[in-house]
């Protein structure tokens, strides 16, 4: 009698339970609503890798997991890489959360897909996670679309690399020549290749101020092309001082302090394809020579 009991109360659990999930909004598999943004991370010869920000809508009124996110990230019918998340994500019951994943494109596949220089780029991405539901667990497709900005992005990682002196290394301004109708500043860096991949720098139009004073412009000397495995390229950025009050205090304050130079402009790289361009500034010591 006991046996049919305890038999008869777990029948009538497994009931409740599963109706829980079946007979109400319970027990519905998660939706990958859209793909919120894409930031490009770092690239390299092989790589381009990326930060995926995707919105995920939980329709239970508990908690559920989500893990083992695989996709294809197609451009029109060719697979040009993938992304993946094998860590478990805890999504609030009836709520939606903004999960991030890793994902990459190949260098290779990507630049064939951006031959015709267009800003944008379309990405399909095609694929599964799985949601633990509590009872059980289910597949959950993901079929998204999102216009990619790659130049904005590109722009963006080249912008902070050069922040961070990780493209460019200021050496020195030294002043090369004065005079009373025209002076001549020379800056030197190196342009460095964290990228893996052929680029070329191909100017700096921009402004030099001496002791916070506008006393000049100039551009580096030429366009300079760096090699994907170059190991940093010295580049020098000419200023011609022609100013006369500027050239008068020059002579007035060469012997008696320091001279401390700081440039303004527009940095113009052209990169996988891309011709990008971001504010830069640097500043320094004069050397008098």
């Amino acid at each position: 009698m006991l046996k049919i009991s305890l038999s008869v109360v777990i029948i009538i659990i497994l009931i409740l339970l599963i109706s829980r999930f079946w007979c109400s909004t319970s027990g519905i598999p998660p939706e990958l609503v859209r793909v919120e943004k894409i930031e490009v991370e770092q690239f390299n010869a092989d790589s381009i890798n990326l930060n995926v920000f995707v919105t995920v809508l939980n329709k239970n009124n508990f908690k559920i997991d989500v893990s083992d996110l695989y996709a294809y990230i197609l451009h029109n019918q060719d697979t040009i890489g993938a992304a993946t998340k094998d860590e478990m994500v805890q999504l609030s019951a009836l709520d939606t959360a903004t999960i991030n994943f890793y994902a990459f494109l190949n260098t290779q596949k990507f630049i064939k897909s951006v031959s015709n220089k267009s800003d944008s780029l379309k990405l399909r991405m095609l694929g599964t996670a799985n949601a633990d539901l509590g009872l059980f667990s289910v597949p959950v497709d993901m079929d998204l679309e999102y216009t990619f900005n790659v130049k904005e992005n590109i722009s963006q990682l080249v912008e902070r690399d050069v922040q961070v002196e990780n493209l460019i290394k200021l050496e020195g301004g030294k002043l090369k020549s004065l005079g009373t109708s025209e002076s001549v500043v020379e800056v030197e860096f190196i342009i460095q290749n964290p990228y893996g991949v052929d680029f070329e720098v191909e100017g700096y139009p921009s402004k030099i101020f001496i002791n916070d004073k506008e006393a000049g412009k100039g551009n580096i000397k030429t366009a300079i092309i760096i090699e994907k495995k170059s190991d940093g390229i010295k580049a020098v950025s000419v200023y011609k001082l022609n100013n006369i009050k500027t050239i008068t205090s020059l002579f007035g304050s060469i012997f008696t302090r320091k001279l401390i130079y700081k440039t303004t402009g527009i940095l113009l790289i052209d990169v996988l394809g891309y011709k990008i361009q971001f504010p830069y500034s640097f500043n320094g010591e004069l050397v008098k020579i």
